[in-house]
């Protein structure tokens, strides 16, 4: 299934602080395909700039350089 931005903004909305949301990502037809996803999940997130950094990214090229899992905790 894929997960619309709105359904993730409705999620983090219900989140509790200290909650955690984890998002897999199959890649995409772009060369920073991560980068650019990671800008999409802190926007449909409604979050700044500044807090992007917060967005963690983990892979393993290695064993599948075709995923990623996004992540970020709920500070408030």
């Amino acid at each position: 299934e894929h997960v619309c931005e709105i359904e993730l903004a409705r999620l983090w909305k219900l989140l509790r602080e200290g909650d955690m949301l984890v998002l897999y990502q199959h890649r995409i037809r772009e060369k920073r395909w991560r980068e650019g996803k990671r800008r999409q999940f802190a926007e449909a997130l409604g979050l700044h700039d500044s807090e992007t950094d917060g967005i963690g990214i983990a892979f393993a090229d290695e064993i599948a350089n075709d995923v990623a899992f996004y992540f970020v905790q709920k500070d408030s």
